[in-house]
Formats: structure tokens, sequence, C-alpha cells
């Protein structure tokens, strides 16, 4: 069975799933930040399954067509014997939980460092963890370890991120699903 591009759905298709919230959802497995000032140790992780439907929205998004993350076919010919998300499509986790949980709403991502360990396949649950390693209060720049694994307890990707956080608390926004 080969996967149908993503080059066969048209924009407007697109634009209505991401209207409908057609993705798959994600969840705040644990958060270990208080209120107050940020801390070493302190941590955040979320949890998320991606599908072959993402992938082919994150392709068209992205333009990254390549035939390891599209075609079963190619695929079968290659070390991964079927597609594989996008790296940055499950590194795009830890902006999340930076931007949305620890440090949250406000942060700036400064820089960040990837080491793509393992393959992650359409249907894995990843689990992204960041945790404060080191916190400069007078310049607003925090240090995290960055990580994700998945439903074996692999890791698939880790390194570590240098963020800057807002001078003042900033609201969450609420979806509206």
């Amino acid at each position: 069975m080969k996967l149908i591009s993503c080059r066969t759905l048209s924009q407007k298709v697109l634009q209505n799933l991401i209207a409908l919230r057609f993705f798959t959802s994600s969840s705040v497995v644990k958060e270990e930040y208080l209120e107050g000032p940020l801390k070493v140790g302190h941590f955040a992780t979320l949890k998320k399954s991606f599908t072959q439907l993402d992938v082919n929205v994150f392709s068209e998004l992205s333009e990254d067509r390549n035939p390891l993350h599209l075609d079963v076919d190619f695929c079968s010919k290659t070390l991964f014997s079927k597609p594989i998300v996008h790296g940055f499509l499950v590194s795009s986790l830890m902006s999340a939980v930076a931007g949305c949980h620890l440090p949250g709403p406000g942060t700036i991502y400064l820089s960040q460092t990837l080491n793509f360990k393992k393959p992650v396949f359409p249907g894995d649950e990843i689990t992204a963890k960041l945790e404060v390693l080191e916190v400069q209060q007078q310049k607003r720049l925090v240090k995290l370890s960055t990580s994700c694994w998945n439903q074996k307890g692999e890791v698939v990707i880790d390194g570590d991120a240098l963020v800057m956080v807002p001078s003042s608390k900033v609201r969450k926004v609420q979806n509206n699903k």
C-alpha cells in the first residue's frame, strides 16, 4: 500500500483539517514547576502520538517531501523499512513544553542542540521532557536539558536549549476545541 502524498491534499483541505483540530492531541504528563522562580531540577513533560496525517501535513507546511516520510515503497528499501516521522516535527514538542509549560507562555527560544538517536514511526508515543539546568535571573536566561523518548523508553532525541523568560507573568491561551 502506498501512502497518499500530501501533494494530493489541497490547501483548502489542510486549512479545514487545521480549523477542525483534526490532528492528534497531546497531554501534559507531569509538571514539576510551582508558582515562583524557576529552580534547577524543575521539569515538565508532554506526551503525544504522531499519526501519518501529522507527518503529511508537516510535509506540506515545511515543504519537506522526502520520501523517507511519505512513500512506503521507497521506505521498504531503506534501513528503516517504513516511513519515519520528521525529526523536526518530533522536536517541536520541546518548543511546546517550553512555550506552554516550562518556563511557560512568553518564553523565547534562543538556541537548541538536537541529537537524533533513533527513528520515530507513525503511531509511536513520544514523551518530551525539559528540565532546568541553570537559571541566570539577571539576564532572564534559562538553560534546559531537552529529551524525547518513545513508548519503549528509548531516547530518540536529546540536547539542550537556551531560552529567555518573560519579565512578567504571561497568561496561557486556551484552545477553543
